[in-house]
């Protein structure tokens, strides 16, 4: 008899994702931060017809899955969960100050600072690893300094369910 389920709400990995947008969008002034984020994307920034700076997108890259039995037999409906390492490219955009360089470093310390605060994406993850960033400055008409970084996120759902842990 095929297993049903009912789904309601976003699946496991679009909830972690709109965490991580959301921890984004708290780099402001009021919460410590030295520059206010103007907007996440969930887009590519060529897409992006955007008005100020900084500006953040975030991109789903690649995805690892493996099975697991935690008791019970594969593919029942309880006891075995699906693994995955998700990776998400944070692409930030910044207009640079007096030193460039110093700008898209004040950029890297804010991401890393928002989105390692909760590690465990409100208890959806296991855990959110910094995968490393890559940084590029272009001073043509205008400074403007680009940073990727990189987050690994482990998490888990119902082998037969990605609405469910």
């Amino acid at each position: 008899m095929p297993v049903t389920f009912f789904v309601t709400g976003d699946s496991i990995r679009e909830r972690i994702v709109d965490d991580v947008v959301t921890a984004l969008e708290g780099i402001t002034l009021a919460n410590g931060y030295g520059f206010e984020v103007v907007k996440v994307y969930r887009e590519a920034f060529a897409a992006i017809n955007f008005p100020a700076y900084p500006v953040f997108n975030v991109i789903e890259v690649d995805e690892n899955d493996e099975t697991r039995l935690l008791g019970g037999t594969i593919g029942a409906t309880t006891g075995s969960k699906w693994h995955h390492t998700l990776t998400l490219a944070v692409g930030c955009l910044i207009e640079a100050r007096d030193n460039a360089s110093e700008s898209v470093n004040e950029m890297l310390a804010a991401v890393q600072r928002a989105v390692m605060v909760e590690p465990t994406r409100g208890g959806l993850a296991i855990d959110t690893k910094l995968a490393g960033s890559q940084q590029f400055v272009e001073i043509d008409t205008e400074p403007v300094g680009l940073l990727q970084v990189k987050l690994d996120i482990t998490y888990r759902h119902s082998y037969l369910n990605p609405y469910q842990l």
